[in-house]
């Protein structure tokens, strides 16, 4: 199934309206924020070339709740801005290409012990700005990018005395996010994150 960008928007309203009725039901709920680092590629492949791009590291930012279902199961969604991208090298020209997104992230949660646990769902992401970067010229590249992108989060991450938590996340798209309908390449983001945070309120303190 390919997932085009009306695919995508539906997928994400119905995991919301399931997210909710979910958290209706939790027996705990926390709120905080969260910050980190991207170390992002992407994918760039066709029938006739295929690419290995070097990554960007960048930055994002942004909010989580966590509601716990029991002691040990729980869904945190997450919603936060997030620097992405690669940069290519053809003809030995090197392009940045800068692809930044509103991620949001529905993530399923299980809790091995009190400060670790492992947590992995779906995650949609929201074009903000795109644009590619060759030498000292700068170009606006959002008309070649679908607005929405569709993936995988996968991660493990630590509760810490006084509200702090950390992890790891790794995340694969599995759109092609090329809006360019005049070749047949794709081209799909990852990424590996490094994060820290703060729960604001709610959950015990430790």
């Amino acid at each position: 199934m390919k997932l085009n960008h009306s695919i995508v928007n539906k997928l994400f309203f119905t995991v919301l309206a399931l997210v909710i009725s979910i958290c209706s039901f939790a027996q705990g709920v926390s709120f905080g924020v969260k910050a980190g680092v991207n170390f992002a590629n992407q994918s760039w492949e066709s029938s006739s070339f295929s690419l290995s791009p070097n990554g960007r590291t960048g930055f994002h930012g942004g909010v989580y709740v966590t509601a716990m279902l029991s002691e040990k199961f729980g869904i945190q969604p997450e919603v936060y801005y997030s620097m992405q991208g690669s940069e290519v090298n053809i003809f030995s020209t090197n392009t940045k290409v800068n692809t930044d997104y509103l991620s949001v992230p529905v993530l399923f949660r299980y809790n091995i012990t009190d400060f670790f646990n492992l947590h992995a769902g779906p995650q949609f992401g929201f074009l903000m700005k795109a644009e590619t970067k060759t030498g000292s010229t700068t170009a606006d590249y959002k008309d070649n990018i679908k607005s929405t992108d569709f993936g995988g989060a996968f991660g493990a991450g630590v509760d810490l005395p006084f509200g702090l938590n950390g992890g790891l996340r790794y995340v694969l798209g599995f759109s092609d996010i090329n809006k360019d309908d005049s070749n047949d390449s794709k081209i799909k983001n990852k990424m590996f994150q490094i994060y820290l945070g703060y729960r604001l309120f709610g959950g015990d303190s430790k």
